[in-house]
């Protein structure tokens, strides 16, 4: 009894054992398939999350996205390629969606992309023209991968550049193309002649500058002139034929690149041709006027090498032909470089001499002829070269008004003779003074408001100064000169005409224009003691300037019977060397 008892206990023992090693067991893989469990879970959450990430960014994606299999149907078009194509996803499953959004001509080189795909290549930024539902061309940057399951696919992904491209085309129109006219600019008609020397043939350049531009310009506003230079160059245009180039250089001026000249005969003859089309009388706006045109020409490989050299030699031709005297065409030679090089010089030196305060103005005086008193001052500029002393007036006032430089000197010339005029009047000296306003003041609506704004700046005595004006001067714009003298006189200034009975129709100036004064040229004065004739022409201005009301003045008096004789004449003023050569303000005898 007592061994049973033992055996059941051993075997009860080792089923306890036996049991508990299986539970602890049974514990472990519980635990492992717990964290089995939990990792699964969270691969799921992981998977569900890339797929709604996945499924978010193609919903969303501002690119298009387009998903096909090997054969090229389509399996899946996100919203954005929707929108850009204007087809439904449902319109293209499941159909070779290449055949409705890809051209005709691009057809080929799509198949030869999916070929390279089947190969398990993946391209990179490739463009292609697509077309929309509604027949417009996009152009589309593509990059293209492959997905290996189950099945292939090909999944493309699209930039539209369209917009863009617009914009950089925009871009290079406008940095290759004159805004105003649409023409071809100085850029792009470099590179056409760059091109053009690289082929066998001769070349010739014409450079067209439009005469006397900026009084259109200041007359009648930059509206009209742009409107103007969009009406030249439509005339222009019409008459240059490829494959010769028209190009919009600067402002007024333009040039035409002649292709396969044959000799400069024919150059002439073409540039005879384009000036006759300029120089006529044009109508704009209601406006009619005559423009005429400078013109230089040059010939490759003739007169240079380069696109550089022939467009300077064109315009430097041009430039000696404006020189010269205007509406005239000249071809390149080695003598016009010369003589424009001393021409860029001089300018140079002039702009130098402005800017280093190197002129000076002297006065001359006007005198009473009866009681030999200074009554007033022509103001005169000089300019005293540091090196080469004394510049005649004669060399650089026409320079300067051909440049421009002049609004800059007779500025300067104003503002120094009021402020001598206040220090006379400071002084208590009563003395009128003179000042010589040039042609381009008078054709210059702005340069008179710039004149009109300097001299109500000085508080001096405006009825003592006074303007002189020349016959050529007016004689090309008289109705818009008077209009500006008008102006002027309203400050109170007179207004006087220098070189009087030079011109063919002086009298007729008279009646017209707003003056005060007229001076009689020194042609006359030298004359008047050897020629009867002479005497007569004084004595009628004369008695005319009296019935009139006019003051007069007699130029470069230098002799004691020229004096006589103009007192006898009852001339009431007179200046010249007899009395004094032009000198500084401090050496003026004012007692």
């Amino acid at each position: 009894m007592a061994l049973t008892t033992i055996v059941v206990y051993f075997l009860v023992k080792r089923r306890v054992a036996l049991y508990k090693d299986a539970s602890q067991k049974a514990h472990v893989a519980f635990k492992e398939f717990h964290k089995t469990y939990k990792q699964l879970s969270s691969y799921q959450e992981e998977v569900k999350y890339q797929t709604d990430l996945n499924d978010n960014i193609f919903e969303r994606a501002q690119v298009i996205i387009v998903i096909g299999d090997e054969h090229g149907n389509l399996k899946k078009l996100n919203p954005f390629g929707e929108k850009t194509f204007g087809y439904k996803e449902s319109e293209l499953m499941d159909k070779k969606w290449v055949d409705y959004i890809i051209p005709e001509g691009n057809k080929k080189y799509i198949n030869e992309i999916f070929e390279r795909l089947k190969q398990g290549k993946e391209l990179k930024d490739f463009e292609t023209q697509n077309l929309t539902k509604h027949g417009q061309v996009l152009d589309v940057l593509w990059n293209t991968s492959v997905i290996q399951g189950r099945e292939t696919e090909y999944v493309f992904i699209g930039t539209d550049l369209t917009n863009r491209k617009k914009s950089e085309q925009a871009l290079k129109h406008l940095a290759y193309h004159d805004q105003l006219t649409g023409l071809p600019n100085r850029a792009m008609l470099k590179q056409i002649i760059d091109k053009s020397t690289k082929k066998s043939g001769r070349l010739a350049l014409l450079h067209l500058d439009i005469d006397n531009f900026k009084y259109i310009n200041d007359s009648l506003g930059y509206n009209f002139g742009n409107i103007f230079l969009q009406s030249i160059a439509n005339e222009l245009s019409k008459a240059v034929k490829s494959p010769d180039i028209l190009a919009s250089l600067d402002g007024d001026e333009f040039a035409i690149l002649i292709q396969d000249v044959q000799s400069k005969e024919d150059l002439v003859k073409e540039a005879r041709a384009i000036k006759d089309l300029v120089r006529k009388r044009w109508e704009v706006n209601n406006y009619d006027f005559f423009v005429s045109v400078s013109m230089g020409g040059a010939l490759y490989p003739d007169d240079c090498l380069t696109s550089e050299d022939l467009l300077r030699n064109a315009e430097i031709a041009m430039y000696y032909a404006k020189e010269t005297g205007r509406d005239k065409g000249l071809l390149y030679t080695e003598k016009t470089e010369e003589k424009n090089i001393d021409y860029v010089k001089k300018a140079s030196r002039i702009q130098h001499a402005i800017e280093k305060d190197q002129f000076s103005l002297y006065y001359q005086p006007q005198v009473s002829l009866t009681g030999k008193r200074i009554t007033g001052v022509e103001a005169l500029v000089r300019w005293i070269h540091p090196t080469d002393g004394f510049v005649s007036p004669g060399e650089f006032i026409p320079l300067a008004e051909k440049t421009g430089q002049i609004r800059d000197i007779e500025k300067w010339v104003v503002s120094e003779a009021l402020n001598q005029k206040k220090k006379w009047e400071q002084q208590g000296v009563d003395l009128k003074v003179s000042i010589n306003l040039s042609t381009t003041t008078l054709n210059s609506d702005l340069q008179i408001f710039s004149l009109k704004e300097l001299l109500s700046s000085y508080d001096v005595r405006l009825d003592q100064i006074t303007f002189e004006i020349t016959e050529t001067a007016i004689i090309s714009n008289l109705e818009e000169v008077i209009e500006r003298l008008n102006s002027l006189k309203e400050l109170g200034v007179k207004i006087a005409l220098d070189d009087f009975g030079t011109g063919y129709s002086s009298m007729n100036y008279l009646k017209k224009l707003p003056i005060d004064q007229i001076k009689l040229d020194r042609s006359f004065i030298d004359k008047v003691e050897k020629s009867k004739e002479d005497e007569v022409i004084i004595k009628s201005i004369l008695y005319l300037a009296k019935k009139f009301n006019y003051d007069v003045i007699a130029e470069g008096i230098e002799t004691e019977n020229q004096l006589q004789k103009l007192k006898n004449f009852e001339c009431p003023t007179g200046q010249g060397y007899l009395f004094s050569r032009p000198v500084p303000a401090y050496e003026l005898n004012l007692n």
